[in-house]
């Protein structure tokens, strides 16, 4: 009983942590979020759900259903997560935490010294044409935001910006909280790269939603413990078992299956590694300062080590 009296005061105090932060968020104004519409004005509503964190809350609310289905109670990601027995699952709630309580878009904005909102505005003056066809400006924007993200993740290994993305490799254990295990400057960064194709080929903000949803909701599934995709979408997408490779703590298997949706970009730069044939995936790495208590002095020192090593690399 004393157990779940205390999982349950935990679980109360970290609902209405993300309640009172989004009140103070939005009562205050801190982050308006009409500012960082860099499409029209017209079109606020679009950015309004897409930086809304309970649109990230219900993906989350459906994979832990998906699994559940799929996998039972005993090994699924939320028994994991709930127990709060093992420190990699603290850090993944805690990072979860900064995302569903909307501080992540304030550290956004604050990353950028402040113009982190007005560079998404300005985005939009770069457009150089527009594509008027709804299918055509779907098929864009997932394939141009899904080839800058493999990038981007390859040089997130690189030794310019591992220092930052160790926090996410560091999980000791996969379940679907470890999909939003990334550093603010990392996910910052992100946000602006991958609105640069949306605003320069004027793809509208409700295609680039639709998009970022679509994939965002399958790196839930990629960081889960489902491993349900069949063979014939294998040949173009990354499976859980090729992204659970990912993490894997084997060199063989290091910088590889970086796509977070497609595969072929991994096979056409040489980067894929066929994962069906492999079980019992160890992931993590050699360094365990990441999954301790010190979630906010890990997450400084991290930038101190990034700007140290880049400026020595």
């Amino acid at each position: 009983m004393p157990s779940i009296i205390k999982f349950s005061t935990i679980f109360a105090l970290f609902i209405l942590s993300i309640l009172f932060i989004n009140y103070v968020v939005f009562y205050f104004n801190i982050s308006d979020i009409n500012n960082i519409n860099f499409f029209s004005k017209s079109n606020s509503s679009y950015l309004k759900i897409y930086f809304t964190p309970m649109l990230y809350a219900t993906s989350l609310i459906i994979m832990f259903i998906i699994e559940f289905i799929i996998l039972g109670w005993n090994n699924s990601s939320l028994k994991s997560i709930l127990s709060l027995s093992k420190s990699t699952c603290r850090v993944d709630t805690f990072y979860i935490w900064i995302k569903l309580s909307g501080i992540s878009n304030i550290l956004f904005n604050l990353i950028f010294f402040g113009f982190g909102f007005y560079l998404l505005k300005e985005i939009e003056n770069i457009s150089i044409f527009k594509i008027n066809n709804i299918f055509f400006q779907f098929i864009s924007a997932i394939l141009l935001i899904s080839f800058i993200e493999y990038f981007y993740h390859r040089i997130l290994h690189s030794n310019y910006f591992w220092e930052l993305h160790k926090i996410h490799h560091a999980a000791e254990e996969m379940n679907i909280f470890t999909a939003s295990r990334e550093h603010p400057v990392v996910v910052s960064i992100a946000i602006i790269l991958i609105s640069i194709p949306v605003g320069l080929f004027g793809i509208d903000p409700l295609i680039a939603i639709l998009c970022k949803v679509i994939m965002g909701g399958y790196n839930l599934m990629l960081h889960s413990k489902v491993f349900i995709l069949p063979d014939f979408l294998k040949i173009i997408l990354i499976s859980t078992k090729d992204h659970h490779l990912h993490h894997s703590t084997s060199e063989k298997h290091f910088n590889k299956n970086f796509g977070n949706l497609f595969n072929f970009w991994d096979k056409l730069f040489g980067t894929y590694f066929n994962s069906d044939n492999l079980n019992n995936i160890t992931i993590g790495i050699n360094d365990k300062n990441y999954n301790n208590k010190n979630y906010l002095k890990q997450m400084y020192v991290s930038i101190y080590l990034w700007v140290k090593n880049f400026l020595k690399t």
